[in-house]
C-alpha cells in the first residue's frame, strides 16, 4: 500500500485514540509524502514513505517523538 491516508484509514492504532489528530504533506501515495500524528494515547510521530516498488511494496522511515523520543 503506498498511501498513507488509506493505510490510516485501517490502522488499529488510531483506532484506539479516537481523538488523534493525523495531518497529510506531500502528494500522497508519492516518494516524499508524510503523515504525522498526535494522540493522547499513541504519542506523536511521524511516517514518511522513501521508495515505492510498483506492485511489490514500499519503504517508509517512522519517527516516534513521544512517548519514546528520537533525535
Amino acid at each position: 500500500m503506498n498511501s498513507l491516508k488509506k493505510a490510516n484509514e485501517w490502522s488499529p492504532f488510531l483506532k484506539a485514540d479516537t481523538t488523534s489528530v493525523v495531518e497529510y504533506a506531500g502528494n500522497d501515495g508519492e516518494v516524499g509524502s508524510t503523515s504525522t500524528w498526535k494522540s493522547q494515547k499513541m504519542g506523536k510521530g511521524e511516517q514518511t514513505i522513501t521508495a515505492i516498488y510498483p506492485m511489490k511494496s514500499s519503504n517508509v522511515h517512522l519517527k516516534f517523538f513521544m512517548p519514546w523520543g528520537v533525535k
